[in-house]
Order: C-alpha cells, then structure tokens, then sequence
C-alpha cells in the first residue's frame, strides 16, 4: 500500500505533472538512451529549483486555498476538452460524452471552470491524451526520452503534444502576452500542487532520476488501461493524506 502510494505521488512530481506524456514501454531496456536522459534531468531540475519552485513557493504563500483551488480547476476544465475528443478518437464514446459534458457544466454553472460542478453531479474526469490514443491504436512507445523544459516522454508520445496542443483552448489566444501570461499560470499552480507531495514524501532518493522515471512509466501504463483514481485530483489528495498518515504510523 505504502510503496503504491509513494509510486503515484512521485509519478506526479515529474515536469509539470503530466504535461508531458509517456507509456508503459514494450522494449526490455525501457531507457536506452539514459545517458542523455540524465543530463537533461539535472539540466530540468537546475532550473526547477532556480525558478519554477521558488515562484510556486510564493505563489502558494500569497494566495488563498480557496483561489489555488479555483485556479486549478479553471485550467483542469481546459484540459477536459482535448480529453473528450481522445476519447471519441479511442472509440470510447460514453467517456467523451461525460468529459463534453462536464466542460459544458463547469463552464456554465461553475463559473468558467472555477469550480468542480461536474464531479458533484457523479461526472468522472478522465486524463486522456494523443500519446494514449495512439498507444490504443497499436503505435509502440519506443524508448523513454526526457525533454528539455517539458519532462518525461516517449519516442512516440512526444510529438503528440503538438497534437494534443492543438486542442488546447489557450493556444488560439490571439494577444501573444496574454497567451504567454496563462501558459506561465498554468506551470506555476502545476508545480505549486506539487509541493504538497513533495511535503508528503519527501525529495531525497538515492537515484532520483531512476525512481521518477519508473514510476512515471507506471503512472502512464495506468492511464493508457484506464485505470481508476488516476487523474483525479480529490483522490489525489487523499492519497497524499494517507501517505502522510503512514508516515506518522512510521514514526
């Protein structure tokens, strides 16, 4: 239960909490390309720790829970649109059906999105992306690759993010500064969600590299099998409280 618990909230601390996309690989050696892999890992980390986490810092410091949260489930809302239409590429049209329909409801009764009024009304939120639409049509993931700025990837998960972009509502923003603005938001309440996991299990691993990148390909290979309590963000939270319980136990 323990190891289980520590595996999903690590997977979530990997770039920007699954912006970037990847896959359960086929291949024995999942990380062929580890030596290039590891340099851009510590080049992603340098500059996490040099800008990203300290902006999360005092993001999280200055503005109130109950803004984060709205924040969060303003961009949350967002996201729900490309999932919707992963799901109706994926032949699962039910799960498009309730992903278009807790869009339509957020962005009506929960103010643009601020507020979670779907899942109230026992609408699931899914986490579907091109890179997992392909992974359903039969394309193999190919090695594990890091990217610069973005994170964890696979050879055939990272040129779907631009697919995945195009279906991303900010990215039709026309005023260049303000498409920038909330693409900026957007990474820094990500990665401010993040330090409560970071809290909660702690950042000091003897091959931090290793366990992040297994328990993100884990993470993914859920995702692709639609497994539940993946993606959902309550159940993440309870999963961090349950973690932070074990650890008391610990101690």
């Amino acid at each position: 239960m323990k190891r289980t618990l520590l595996l999903m909230l690590v997977a979530l601390m990997l770039g920007v909490a699954g912006c970037a996309t990847t896959s359960q690989p086929e291949a024995a050696n999942p990380d062929p390309w580890e030596k290039y892999n590891r340099k851009v890992f510590r080049f992603n980390k340098a500059l996490d720790d040099a800008i990203l986490k300290p902006v999360a810092k005092a993001y999280q410091a200055v503005t109130p829970d109950f803004v984060e949260k709205g924040v969060t489930n303003l961009y949350s809302n967002l996201f729900d649109i490309s999932s919707a239409l992963n799901n109706l590429l994926q032949g699962k049209p039910r799960m498009a059906g309730s992903d278009a329909a807790r869009f339509v409801i957020n962005s009506t009764l929960g103010v643009l999105g601020l507020f979670d009024v779907a899942s109230k009304t026992g609408l699931t939120k899914h986490q579907e992306d091109f890179g997992q639409t392909l992974a359903v049509w039969g394309v193999k993931s190919g090695p594990y690759l890091m990217l610069p700025f973005i994170g964890p990837s696979t050879l055939r998960d990272a040129p779907a993010l631009a697919v995945d972009y195009l279906a991303y509502p900010v990215a039709y923003v026309d005023h260049d500064l303000t498409r920038w603005e909330l693409t900026g938001m957007y990474y820094i309440d990500q990665r401010s969600y993040l330090l409560y996991a970071e809290e909660a299990i702690g950042t000091e691993f003897y091959d931090p590299y290793a366990v992040l990148r297994d328990a993100y390909l884990e993470r993914r290979a859920i995702l692709i099998a639609d497994g539940e309590g993946i993606g959902n963000e309550d159940e993440d939270d309870e999963m961090i409280r349950e973690l932070e319980e074990l650890d008391d136990i610990d101690e």
